[in-house]
């Protein structure tokens, strides 16, 4: 869609940006630079940082929980929810590690088409693509087309959670524009990058 263009959202931003040069400069100053023929070579000047600059804004978002298979709530390698299918036990949902993932995976019969893992909103960016990258081989491995890794946001909907990375793409890249090669995936007992304290489940 032209609204989702990365190159309008940098015009949009490159504009945005003139406008509040303009005001900080002053009309009195644009106006001098204006007659001198200065304006257009700081617009020239100015051009690639603009461009690089904006280009990092770009965040795609998740909407397609109609087609999810198989949801998880990672916080840690032996803490994980499986929110869909639904799990509950007394009215709770039981935490678990990566095997017992597994075993719940070949248990329900769970189809294979689209798996989605939220990543706690405790870790940083580089974190959270390693996370990602570990539970696409992980999950990869179990069979699944496509494994699509979320940043948490505030309640349980999915829709609208910015993407971390998919699998889907080729390479696979992340939506941040960087190679998402998958690392070795942990053990069930953790690893440094994933042995925060669990936040609170919202």
């Amino acid at each position: 869609m032209l609204g989702r263009s990365p190159a309008l959202r940098r015009l949009r931003c490159a504009v945005k940006f003139l406008l509040i040069m303009t005001i900080m400069m002053g009309m009195t100053h644009l106006s001098r630079f204006m007659r001198r023929g200065f304006y257009p070579l700081i617009l020239i000047a100015m051009l690639p940082f603009l461009v690089s600059s904006c280009s990092t804004m770009r965040v795609a978002r998740f909407h397609e929980s109609e087609s999810v298979n198989l949801e998880l709530r990672f916080y840690r390698w032996d803490s994980i929810y499986m929110m869909k299918p639904d799990t509950r036990q007394n009215g709770f949902l039981p935490l678990m590690n990566t095997s017992q993932v597994a075993q719940e995976i070949r248990q329900r019969k769970v189809g294979h088409n689209l798996a989605v893992v939220i990543v706690g909103y405790t870790y940083d960016e580089g974190q959270a693509r390693t996370i990602a990258g570990q539970w696409q081989q992980f999950l990869l491995a179990q069979g699944f087309r496509r494994v699509v890794a979320l940043r948490a946001g505030e309640g349980t909907r999915i829709d609208g959670l910015p993407i971390i990375a998919d699998s889907g793409m080729s390479a696979p890249h992340d939506w941040y524009g960087n190679n998402n090669s998958s690392p070795a995936f942990p053990s069930a007992a953790g690893t440094d990058v994933a042995n925060s304290p669990v936040p609170k489940f919202r």
